[in-house]
């Protein structure tokens, strides 16, 4: 998922000087978002797996948790990408 995040990060750094300056700042923005992103990825599989936390199977419902939002992170970053061209 870094990867997908830097490259969708270089992309859009790359775009901004090309936009007129009140469309600036989208590479800004997809860090915060990132950020925010990981705040509600522990939180959310912290909920998830709150219930299981008690016997043997609480690490790995939380782990499946992390490994899923992960992968569907970096297909959402995967696709913004695309939107730009690739």
């Amino acid at each position: 998922m870094n990867a997908s995040f830097e490259s969708a990060f270089a992309k859009l750094r790359a775009l901004d000087p090309t936009l007129p300056e009140q469309l600036q700042g989208s590479f800004a923005a997809l860090e915060e978002a990132q950020i925010s992103w990981r705040a509600f990825r522990q939180k959310d599989c912290d909920a998830y797996a709150g219930p299981f936390r008690a016997g043997e199977d609480g690490e790995m419902a939380f782990l499946g948790c992390m490994i899923l939002q992960t992968r569907q992170r970096s297909d959402q970053l995967s696709a913004m990408i695309d939107d730009y061209g690739g």
